[in-house]
């Protein structure tokens, strides 16, 4: 690392001395040899008058920067060179050589030599460290990488892998057939596919919920069920649909952790699927196919169910991403007069779901660092908005505070039944499905009490 020693002179007539000193210095600079190379060891030599305007100068005028490739020159230079030396007697009865400074290149060599500006002949300019002389390209740079950033946001095929991405694979070379490798209990999910619209299948988990599971003989059961078990248990329990957010799949670990908590705590069946894209499903998703994915779910559920028994049969859970899909097809399923919703980190959902005429729930943590919560905020008030009454009155309207836990708000839409938006503490974006205070609220709305 080259070593930069500076040296200031104090003089009677700072403008008249510069040339002689700088000239003197020159011929310094190549009498200096090393003694083992015999190679002039200056590498550089760079001066002019001193810009001080703070007092700090000590009544120095004229400053010089000699540049050595290492300590040993500088040395050298210092207490051994006989052309210093002599150099010195020179200035004994003229100009009066103070050093400044010896340091590493760095920034307080860089602070020290912005101080002064050079007033010789062009090409004798202050040192400038190459990555100083390039900065200025750097805000450039970041504008340009930002506005390119924009322009491709306007590319649809941009757009797509920036909201679904699908192409994240999580966990990677998932094994769908062993949902037991992924915390699931051994035999209790089945897997398959089901088939959407455009020739399109989707890879689906069906978990069993826990009071069919543990009816199995023998019990844990040593093999796989057989798909008349699964169809049976869509007959005798509700069941969950589960729509989970962008990137990943069905395997991935937060999601397993819902899908247990859900056939555990609530005693529902689970069907998880993966959208067009998504896991081993096919195709590639768009927002009218992720919601042409969520119909042939619905479609599959209820054609063991019955359509006429899907309001009491069928809850419909989104996460993220998800809360977009469900909110899409609850608007769909309410103008056909079934459905019951749960809605989970609400995304661009206010227009969707006016129109459901079932129990809205809304989840969100205050520490989600994904979607702000003040979505469900927005979200809540915009459900509530056609029911205020004068004096700002809204029918059944409650607000309980717990500590440690959050605000649970809710009030009545007429026959279309409660909204409740519990406001969390703790949860972040992932971790809100599976955790006991949302079960309950889960259940409470789902009317799974």
């Amino acid at each position: 690392m080259a070593i930069f020693h500076i040296v200031s002179f104090k003089t009677s007539n700072p403008e008249a001395s510069l040339g002689p000193l700088t000239e003197n210095l020159r011929l310094l600079q190549g009498s200096c040899v090393n003694p083992d190379t015999k190679k002039p060891y200056i590498l550089d030599l760079k001066g002019g008058n001193v810009l001080e305007t703070e007092g700090r100068n000590k009544g120095m005028e004229v400053v010089f920067i000699m540049e050595f490739e290492n300590k040993n020159d500088l040395d050298y230079y210092l207490y051994k060179d006989p052309a210093h030396e002599e150099f010195k007697l020179v200035l004994q009865s003229s100009p009066r050589e103070v050093p400044s400074a010896d340091a590493d290149f760095g920034f307080t060599s860089i602070l020290s030599i912005a101080r002064f500006r050079s007033t010789l002949e062009p090409g004798f300019d202050m040192p400038v460290h190459p990555l100083i002389k390039k900065a200025h390209w750097v805000p450039a740079i970041l504008l340009g990488v930002y506005g390119l950033f924009l322009v491709l946001l306007t590319v649809g095929t941009v757009q797509r892998e920036l909201i679904f991405l699908h192409n994240i694979p999580i966990p990677l070379f998932a094994d769908f057939d062993h949902s037991e490798q992924y915390g699931l209990a051994p035999f209790k999910a089945r897997n398959f596919a089901l088939n959407s619209t455009n020739g399109v299948s989707l890879g689906a988990w069906h978990v069993l919920p826990r009071s069919v599971y543990a009816s199995s003989t023998p019990f844990p059961p040593k093999s796989a069920l057989s798909a008349s078990d699964f169809h049976q248990a869509f007959r005798d329990r509700p069941t969950i649909i589960y729509f989970h957010g962008n990137a990943g799949n069905r395997a991935a670990s937060h999601r397993v952790r819902s899908y247990s908590s859900f056939s555990n705590s609530l005693d529902c069946n689970v069907l998880a699927i993966d959208y067009r894209g998504y896991g081993d499903s096919t195709g590639s998703p768009s927002e009218q196919g992720v919601l042409e994915d969520a119909r042939a779910a619905f479609d599959y559920v209820t054609s063991f169910t019955g359509i006429e028994n899907a309001e009491e049969k069928v809850i419909l859970v989104g996460q993220s991403l998800g809360t977009g899909v469900v909110s899409g097809l609850g608007g769909l399923l309410a103008r056909e007069a079934y459905f019951r919703s749960f809605l989970q980190y609400p995304f661009n959902s206010r227009a969707a779901l006016q129109d459901v005429a079932a129990p809205v729930l809304l989840l969100h943590a205050v520490n989600d660092d994904t979607i702000p919560h003040t979505h469900s905020s927005t979200l809540f008030g915009s459900l509530m908005a056609p029911y205020v009454t004068g004096g700002d009155d809204v029918e059944g309207f409650e607000e309980r505070q717990y500590e440690g836990w959050g605000t649970v708000r809710s009030f009545q839409r007429g026959e279309k039944g409660q909204v409740i938006w519990w406001e969390g503490i703790h949860g972040g974006h992932n971790d809100l499905g599976w955790a006991e205070g949302t079960l309950d609220l889960i259940a409470r709305v789902a009317g799974l009490e």
